[in-house]
C-alpha cells in the first residue's frame, strides 16, 4: 500500500469505508480494476473466506471468487452498498490468471496501515521480544524458545519452555500469535495463558516498538 497526496482546486469525493470485520461468507462483493490494461472494469463474486493466510503469518486476507487478474492489484473491493471493504492484492493461481481465488487486504487493515504511513512514514507494529520453537509448531504447540533480554516478554517474566495455551482468550496457535502481533500497536497489552511445567499462569505482555538495531 502507498499513500499519495493530491493537490487539487476541485472538490474530490472519497469512497465510503466499510467495516471488513462485518463481512460474512457468501456476501456479494465487486472487484474494480484495470485487468491486462484493458480499462476500468468490474467483476462480481462472493466472499469465499476471511482471515486467509498467504505466504506469511502476518497476512489476513479476504478471499473472493470475483474475477481478479493482472492489473486488478490496488483496485477496490466493494460491497453492494458501494463501500470499500478491501484492496485487491493478489491471486492464487497455477495459470497466472483468475481461477476463483482472489485475495484482498481488509479495509480495517488498510486504515491501520494508511494512518501509520501518514503519521509516522512507516508501519508500526508491536514487538513481543520472544521466539517460538518451529519444531513444536509442526506438532501444534506454541513453545517459547528464546527471549530477548529486557524486551517485552522478559519484562513480563515469560520463560523459555513456556507453552502458550491462549492469546487474548483465543487458542494459542502460531497463526493467532502472529495475527495478534500484526494487529497490535506499540503499547498495547496482550494476555497470554501459559503452561509452565504443568502450572497454568496468566501473563500480561505490553508490546513495544521493535528496536532498529
Amino acid at each position: 500500500l502507498a499513500v499519495l497526496k493530491i493537490n487539487s482546486n476541485k472538490e474530490l469525493t472519497s469512497i465510503e469505508i466499510g467495516d471488513s470485520n462485518e463481512l460474512k461468507i457468501g456476501d456479494v462483493v465487486l472487484a474494480i480494476g484495470n485487468p491486462y490494461g484493458l480499462g476500468q472494469s468490474v467483476s462480481m463474486g462472493i466472499v469465499s473466506a476471511t482471515g486467509r493466510e498467504f505466504d506469511n503469518p502476518f497476512s489476513d486476507y479476504i478471499q473472493t471468487d470475483a474475477s481478479i487478474n493482472r492489473g486488478n492489484s490496488g483496485g477496490a473491493l466493494i460491497d453492494t452498498e458501494g463501500r470499500l471493504i478491501g484492496i485487491n492484492t493478489l491471486i492464487k493461481s497455477t495459470s497466472g490468471g483468475s481461477e476463483g481465488v482472489g485475495l484482498s487486504i481488509p479495509s480495517i487493515r488498510v486504515l491501520s496501515i494508511v494512518n501509520d504511513l501518514i503519521q509516522y512514514g512507516e508501519v508500526k507494529r508491536g514487538w513481543l521480544g520472544f521466539g517460538i520453537d518451529r519444531r513444536e509448531v509442526t506438532r501444534g504447540n506454541l513453545v517459547v524458545s528464546s527471549i530477548v533480554k529486557d524486551g517485552p516478554a522478559d519484562k513480563a517474566s515469560l520463560k523459555i519452555g513456556d507453552k502458550i495455551v491462549q492469546i487474548n482468550e483465543e487458542k494459542g496457535t502460531y497463526k493467532n500469535l502472529y495475527q495478534q502481533f500484526a494487529r497490535s500497536k506499540p503499547g498495547l497489552k496482550i494476555n497470554l495463558t501459559v503452561d509452565r511445567n504443568s502450572t497454568i499462569l496468566e501473563i500480561e505482555l505490553k508490546t513495544e516498538v521493535l528496536p532498529k538495531n
